[in-house]
């Protein structure tokens, strides 16, 4: 049987035993793009590459030069296929991923081409494309795998078992930080972890606290939704540090653009207050959100911390600085100090 972990597929292609077809889909792309690229790396020697393997970017192809690929012979034993971004498809009217679902009838599929199909999602809900898409590439004996991202709370403990599958250890501090510096994404977890060892000279046996500080957390930039997420939860610790990146680097980071973020959020949850005793379905159509995922995360969550009063005077408060921030009727301020102002007046609301 295929396997359908994210460790079971990477051992497989290590020890060159391959599907004739890869389904990697999901709202983690780290283990997909980690996936794809080891088959790239693992499938052909160095000198049939040139030959016998294509990688196509969604945004380039339909779904039609896709199968077209595939279908084609090898000049030797395997042929090696790569859909990159396949999600572009779509975002680019070339047609939807399930157009692919052709090429799993064992008449039309080649079992000397190695098919991998990558395709990332921005929210946990998978339409009807997806689901079958995936079923027939189970029929047809192929690897399905949906990755999700890690939760808040699941941040610590991978970050304790990746270190140790690099045979470092890390104080319970240490990860705890660097989980609250760097946030849920797995590839920017990584990559603070390798900076770290270039930072010690490549020995490195032991994080501690002192250099997530030095060498990760003074070099955060943080993103609008790191900052959202921090201030709808209330982690004030964290919604100050991200306040003092950004007014230090203030070109970046201008105050309008965040009040635009905020505004719309604050707004469904204040509506979400004046209609939680609905239906599931009102309240997603009330709210204007599209998923139960979606209205539980960016909704039902935050209500928790700020109640109906308080979501009417922040949205009062945010139309006030939106005018400061523009010169009318206030003197004028900087970026950085119109935004810890505000920040302060919305964790006192």
């Amino acid at each position: 049987m295929a396997a359908k972990t994210y460790e079971g597929i990477m051992r497989n292609i290590s020890a060159k035993e391959f599907s004739p077809i890869y389904f990697l889909y999901g709202t983690e792309p780290y283990y997909i793009d980690s996936i794809a690229s080891k088959i790239e790396q693992e499938a052909l020697p160095e000198d049939m590459k040139a030959w016998n393997q294509t990688v196509i970017y969604g945004r380039d192809a339909t779904t039609e030069t896709i199968i077209h690929e595939a279908c084609m012979y090898p000049m030797g034993d395997r042929r090696v296929v790569i859909l990159r971004e396949g999600q572009d498809l779509e975002s680019q009217n070339k047609g939807k991923i399930d157009g692919l679902i052709p090429y799993c009838n064992p008449k039309v599929m080649q079992q000397t081409t190695v098919l991998v199909i990558c395709y990332k999602m921005t929210e946990e809900k998978k339409p009807a494309r997806i689901i079958k898409l995936a079923a027939e590439v189970e029929k047809a004996g192929g690897v399905v795998l949906e990755t999700k991202r890690l939760y808040d709370n699941q941040v610590v403990a991978w970050i304790n078992q990746y270190v140790g599958s690099q045979h470092i250890t890390i104080d319970y501090n240490a990860a705890e930080m660097l989980a609250e510096y760097v946030g849920v994404d797995i590839s920017t977890i990584i990559a603070s972890i390798e900076k770290l060892k270039v930072a010690v000279g490549g020995n490195l046996t032991n994080i501690t606290a002192d250099m997530i500080q030095a060498h990760i957390g003074l070099s955060k930039d943080y993103n609008i939704f790191e900052f959202r997420s921090a201030l709808l939860s209330r982690k004030v610790d964290k919604v100050n540090r991200i306040v003092k990146a950004y007014g230090a680097n203030e070109k970046q980071h201008q105050i309008i653009p965040i009040i635009a973020n905020l505004y719309p959020v604050f707004r469904k949850i204040l509506t979400y207050h004046y209609c939680k005793n609905q239906s599931q379905k009102e309240i997603l159509q009330a709210v204007g959100e599209k998923s139960d995922w979606a209205l539980r995360e960016n909704v039902i969550q935050p209500a928790q911390y700020y109640n109906a009063l308080q979501c009417y005077n922040i949205l009062l408060l945010l139309e006030e600085y939106d005018m400061r921030s523009k010169g009318l009727n206030y003197p004028s301020l900087s970026t950085g100090e119109l935004l810890r102002e505000l920040v302060f007046r919305i964790m006192n609301c």
